[in-house]
């Protein structure tokens, strides 16, 4: 649901056909599983359909000349949904803990249900280009005020050995120190730059957890893909992140490659993989490159989008 609404569709502001989107082949019956297991626990989670009060039983009476004039999307009978409803099922050492949750709308607003006693452990978020870019004076910011600044400027340095420091401006500007006389707005060191720190400054803010990072190559120019690639992995290190990317392009596959071969990273390591979907016979399923896999495939310009 995020990653569309980063595309531009608001599934909790709209309507019906929207709401069915998110489901396998347009069909509410389809609830959506997510299993996952990790060192500590097990967990699945349940996404299904929310349905306004009373919508189970409709029933309307018309006249016969009338029949011609109704749509027949008002005969839907999933015409009432119109939010989500959320089971939640946690194993941890044995136990295991049950969970509810819902969003949907009362009137002009809408109204989330989240279990008491639940506590979120995963420490994750999802962005892409853009909203990390929109986020960055906020991020930007909240690491100023904590003092983890430095950090991020150290691993700005390994990109661009002339950048000092990085500040936030009282006119909304950031600035980086490069040594010069006065400080630089960052908007002059060029768009690919910009973008480069709001993923590390964003990644910073995720300290031991996930950042999940949707259509990653987007809006930046090709020569500046091995760059990002670069800094990505000197702050996954540096802040101890686990990188989730999705491309759909082959220079942003060799971008990655070439990074992690640039940044002399022991052989056979297994710190970066990829991941190929394919359909076949109607199932889709995954196929795991390793760093040999990666490199055969490039050399042998193998498609592996």
């Amino acid at each position: 649901m995020t990653i569309n609404q980063l595309r531009g569709l608001n599934y909790l502001l709209g309507n019906d056909k929207e709401h069915l989107l998110i489901y396998h082949k347009l069909d509410y019956k389809n609830e959506i599983l997510i299993e996952a297991e990790s060192i500590e626990s097990e967990r699945t989670l349940k996404i299904k359909p929310h349905k306004q009060d009373g919508s189970e039983d409709i029933s309307t009476t018309f006249e016969k000349k009338e029949l011609e004039h109704i749509s027949l999307n008002t005969l839907s009978k999933n015409q009432m949904v119109d939010g989500y409803v959320y089971d939640i099922s946690i194993t941890k050492k044995g136990k295991t803990e049950q969970h509810k949750a819902a969003i949907y709308p009362v009137g002009i607003i809408y109204h989330q249900e989240i279990p008491n006693k639940y506590e979120e452990t995963i420490n994750a978020t999802i962005i892409n280009p853009v909203s990390a870019l929109t986020q960055l004076p906020q991020n930007l910011n909240t690491l100023i005020k904590t003092k983890r600044i430095d950090k991020v400027v150290k691993v700005l340095q390994k990109i661009d050995n002339t950048i000092l420091n990085i500040i936030a401006g009282t006119d909304n500007l950031i600035y980086c120190d490069t040594g010069l006389n006065q400080l630089i707005p960052i908007n002059v060191m060029g768009d690919g730059i910009r973008r480069v720190l709001s993923l590390i400054v964003t990644i910073a803010n995720f300290r031991n957890g996930c950042v999940f990072i949707d259509e990653i190559e987007s809006g930046l120019h090709y020569k500046s893909i091995k760059i990002m690639w670069t800094a990505i992995i000197e702050a996954s290190k540096e802040f101890d992140v686990q990188i989730f990317a999705t491309t759909h392009s082959m220079e942003c596959v060799q971008g990655l490659y070439n990074s992690y071969s640039y940044d002399k990273q022991p052989q056979g390591d297994n710190e970066i993989r990829l991941y190929r979907i394919e359909r076949k016979d109607g199932l889709l399923s995954s196929y795991s490159f390793d760093q040999q896999m990666i490199k055969i495939a490039i050399e042998n310009n193998w498609e592996v989008r």
